[in-house]
């Protein structure tokens, strides 16, 4: 891992100069200093760029990076965070290989992991049109995926570690692990949902849903739905899981509420928890309100 050279310190010299009187020579001479060091590291960052690589294994991956992360990096949301580097991943050559992985040295005074799943209330839908770029019928679900790849590699050069091999958001799916149609969704729901009512110890309609999918993997064909029954008697956030076109279990994840957000919060919690094990969530035919997971 590459470390910059001997420098000044900044800080110091930010507060030495702040302590002297405005327009003095040796203020003025000071800040002429910091200035100079600001140039000079982000010439040095640059030129450490072109000795590094990132490698995506799509185009859709290189785009979502080129197109809009780099972008967050330098002047988005990243772009007040100290020693962010973005000179560097701004200028890191990219291409297309095998794997999502970066090769080279990467300065360890820079940032060097970001959430990007972050952004996904803001520009998910911008993300998700950049993917489509290359990959017309990409979901949600997909950038998603994407997304953990990219944060991913990052995390795995940190480590000075091979990143691990992607789960594959276009990989060939196996039987029955193709997103169900809108005759199968409206049925998966209504299984999912006379499951949950039958367990309940409340009689309650639907508030919030939301639907899991997984389509790679052994897991391949199964979903989690959950949901927040509510009536006059309160809230219960409840679970349904299984495969598509086969009966459903269900269990509560909490018993009768008054507070309508800890209901909300028990089933977000654990549709979160799912995007760790390759579900993303995704519509589902008659549902009305769902969550939203970034």
């Amino acid at each position: 891992m590459s470390k910059i050279p001997s420098r000044p310190n900044r800080p110091s010299l930010v507060r030495l100069a702040s302590s002297l009187p405005k327009g003095s020579e040796a203020r003025r001479g000071l800040l002429r200093t910091i200035q100079s060091y600001d140039r000079w590291q982000a010439d040095w960052l640059r030129k450490q760029a072109k000795q590094t690589r990132f490698t995506f294994r799509n185009q859709a991956l290189k785009d979502l990076w080129n197109e809009e992360f780099t972008g967050q990096i330098s002047d988005g949301m990243w772009e007040n965070t100290r020693n962010t580097g973005w000179e560097f991943w701004g200028d890191i050559p990219t291409s297309v290989g095998s794997k999502t992985q970066i090769t080279g040295p990467v300065p360890g005074m820079i940032k060097q992991t970001f959430g990007f799943n972050q952004l996904m209330k803001y520009v998910g839908d911008r993300m998700l049109e950049i993917v489509q770029q290359t990959e017309p019928d990409a979901t949600m679900g997909t950038v998603i995926l994407y997304t953990k790849e990219i944060m991913k590699a990052l995390q795995a050069a940190k480590k000075g570690e091979e990143p691990p091999d992607a789960p594959g958001a276009k990989a060939a799916p196996a039987e029955g692990s193709e997103l169900p149609d809108g005759l199968q969704q409206a049925q998966t729901r209504a299984m999912a949902l006379k499951a949950v009512q039958d367990m309940a110890v409340i009689d309650g309609k639907p508030l919030v849903e939301a639907f899991m999918y997984n389509s790679t993997g052994r897991r391949a064909g199964s979903y989690h739905y959950f949901v927040v029954l509510q009536s006059k008697a309160g809230y219960q956030a409840l679970s349904a899981y299984g495969k598509i076109g086969k009966r459903p279990k269900a269990i509560p994840l909490t018993q009768k509420v008054w507070d309508k957000n800890a209901a909300i919060k028990a089933i977000t919690q654990k549709a979160r928890s799912k995007l760790r094990s390759n579900y993303f969530e995704t519509s589902l035919e008659g549902v009305l309100k769902t969550l939203r997971l970034f």
